[in-house]
């Protein structure tokens, strides 16, 4: 064996070493496409892994309501569960999580955790931690203008801190948004062109 062939075979040990070390860790390969069934039993999630991962979610007597597909790799670690009949969850190891939410039109809205839809449906506040240490956070406003398309309105890093970026912001009407910090309430509006003002 010379010496080029001898290193190659090193470095493809090493390589394997990695990959098996990461998949015990990550999760790689924990996938299953068998049906994630809602509380009430009446729907099920049905993950795809042939290519990307995708999920379609029909009724139990067999029609398709809806088919989502992800853009995330099915290689990566991720679950898909109902949170509850009208909302399922999917984590994934290169999206994060995503949320779909059964509209009273039977239409489904895709969002993630940190998104808050206006109730007309025309805006979105999303939040975010500046890091984990600080909890700072940051919110946009953004213009609904397709299925993952909007405009920004307004972009804010804050120096006050929250206690859950999830969970912390709630809409008061649709032009106002209400954030809850660690030390109170804290409030962003919108403006006539479409603006978003911080008011306190």
């Amino acid at each position: 064996m010379s010496r080029c062939e001898a290193n190659f075979n090193m470095v493809r040990c090493k390589l394997l070493s990695t990959l098996l070390i990461v998949c015990s860790v990550g999760g790689c390969g924990r996938v299953s496409s068998t049906p994630v069934v809602s509380p009430d039993g009446l729907l099920e999630a049905v993950p795809d892994t042939t290519g990307e991962l995708a999920v379609t979610i029909k009724s139990k007597d067999g029609p398709i309501l809806y088919r989502w597909e992800t853009g995330a790799s099915p290689f990566q670690w991720w679950v898909v569960e109902w949170k509850d009949n009208h909302t399922l969850q999917m984590a994934s190891g290169d999206i994060g999580a995503y949320m779909l939410e059964r509209q009273p039109d039977n239409t489904w809205r895709e969002s993630t955790p940190g998104m808050v839809f206006s109730p007309d449906g025309k805006w979105v506040a999303s939040t975010s931690w500046e890091s984990g240490e600080t909890k700072k956070l940051r919110i946009w406003f953004g213009k609904v203008q397709g299925r993952r398309s909007y405009s920004v309105g307004g972009d804010f890093q804050t120096d006050f801190v929250i206690s859950d970026p999830f969970n912390c912001a709630h809409w008061n009407g649709n032009d106002r948004v209400i954030v809850k910090a660690a030390d109170g309430e804290r409030s962003w509006m919108k403006l006539e062109d479409g603006t978003w003002t911080y008011e306190n």
